[in-house]
């Protein structure tokens, strides 16, 4: 990741998530204060990575407290000259069902999750204003914030739901100071903190511990909760230089993470019914033909995500000609064979004016056809259909708009374009069920296709 920062100061740093992320941060050469309620566990933080050849600080800090607060950032500045990231991951928790947490429970745990966290904050904010160099603030909240099902309590619950909205908010306010504001939401992750549910979870329900971390596994596609160092990625990533445009915005590190880095990348006008049931309000959503396959996740593992989207999505370094692998410059201009493109008007994931400029990078024939609609609809929609139109042009253009303007508005569906483009690159075409030595069942699709689920 490219660093656009160099000091970064994370409360809770004394174990777990905090200590993962402090270490990655070091592992990325900042200069790290761990701040720990504990300093014997700050210091063991820091020890390690003085031990790695990384430079730090440990400082005492109860983040319910407003002079440990104030401490906490005047040891930053005094010992590295600014503070340029901060990382709110103190928090607490126990393990109750809501009829049996108490107001003393209440108190404590928004002390440290809501309070704490607004208030150092506000006083990073401060900081940073102050120096008038820009910021990055990272807030630690969880899926329990937006509805997880077997969150530890719901006091829990609601004050990582008040992070979230901080966020949000704090993210608008600040941006004008180039400060940018970010929350992560991790779902079920090894740590302490999971093993005390798992613990209690076991003792409620007369099971084994490995039973209940089965149960928590079964939801998760990838089925395996996340580790610290799962997070600490993130936290790497939107500290660095590929995250300068992203405020705002509160990340789910929950096993199924590339969809839902896609679902963060939709304008806030294409907001709609289904995104608000399953993402905002946690729920699963109702059977749908054309968003079927946003089910079938691609996931990959958290480096490889925030790589590919680093380069490709924010960098456009393929685009670029700035793209090496295994040790070799990669661009479009060396892709010769003929192209036929596809874009569709209102796709927010791949906006097709950027996809015209892809294609007239590479140096074969090409042909580009813009179909109505999104990057679903649009695409899968049937060569018989007479919904949404396209626009083709078959002269080369050296930008979208002079293609748009002299391109023709057809209707129905795309699809008959590319039957008859690829004809010419087709030799004759002989189906024999002999030759592949199969016996046809019954129609494509199949019965078990056009069946209804009761």
């Amino acid at each position: 990741m490219v660093k656009v920062y160099k000091n970064v100061c994370i409360t809770g740093a004394g174990n777990g998530i905090g200590r993962a992320i402090a270490i990655a941060m070091s592992n990325e050469g900042y200069n790290v204060v761990c701040a720990d309620i504990d300093l014997k566990q700050a210091k063991d933080t820091l020890d390690f990575i003085l031990n790695k050849q990384g430079s730090g600080i440990a400082v005492e800090t109860d983040v319910t407290k407003a002079f440990d607060i104030k401490n906490m950032i005047n040891s930053t500045v005094d010992e590295f000259g600014s503070l340029d990231i901060l990382v709110n991951n103190a928090g607490v928790t126990r393990t109750s069902n809501i009829m049996d947490l108490t107001e003393k429970d209440w108190y404590w745990i928004n002390d440290v999750n809501a309070k704490g966290t607004f208030f150092s904050l506000q006083a990073a904010a401060k900081q940073m204003i102050k120096q008038n160099q820009g910021g990055r603030i990272i807030n630690m909240a969880s899926v329990g914030g937006k509805g997880f099902v077997d969150v530890s309590n719901a006091i829990y619950a609601a004050s990582k739901g008040a992070v979230i909205s901080l966020t949000k908010t704090a993210a608008q306010e600040l941006a004008k100071y180039e400060i940018t504001v970010n929350s992560i939401c991790p779902g079920i992750t090894h740590t302490n903190i999971l093993s005390g549910i798992v613990k209690k979870r076991a003792l409620e329900q007369n099971k084994s511990e490995e039973e209940i971390m089965r149960h928590y596994a079964r939801d998760i596609p990838l089925k395996r909760p996340n580790d610290p160092e799962d997070i600490a990625e993130m936290v790497v990533f939107l500290s660095s230089k590929g995250a300068r445009n992203i405020s705002g915005q509160s990340y789910n590190i929950d096993g199924d993470f590339l969809s839902q880095t896609f679902s963060f990348l939709r304008s806030n006008d294409l907001i709609y019914g289904p995104a608000v049931k399953s993402y905002l309000m946690g729920k699963k959503p109702p059977p749908f033909d054309l968003l079927y396959w946003n089910s079938d996740c691609t996931n990959l593992p958290g480096k490889m995500a925030l790589e590919y989207l680093e380069k490709f999505y924010k960098n456009n370094d393929f685009s670029k000609g700035k793209l090496e692998v295994l040790g070799e410059k990669v661009n479009l201009e060396q892709i010769s064979q003929p192209i036929i493109a596809i874009g569709t008007f209102n796709d927010h994931i791949a906006p097709w004016k950027s996809s015209f400029n892809g294609l007239s990078k590479t140096s074969g024939e090409k042909v580009f056809i813009l179909a109505g609609s999104g990057h679903i609809a649009g695409i899968i929609n049937p060569e018989h259909s007479n919904k949404y139109g396209y626009w083709i042009n078959n002269e080369n253009y050296s930008t979208p708009e002079k293609w748009f303007n002299s391109s023709i508005n057809k209707n129905g569906s795309w699809w008959n374009e590319w039957y008859e483009w690829k004809k010419q690159f087709l030799a004759e075409k002989i189906i024999s069920t002999k030759m592949i030595g199969i016996t046809e069942i019954e129609p494509a699709p199949g019965r078990y296709v056009k069946k209804k689920n009761k």
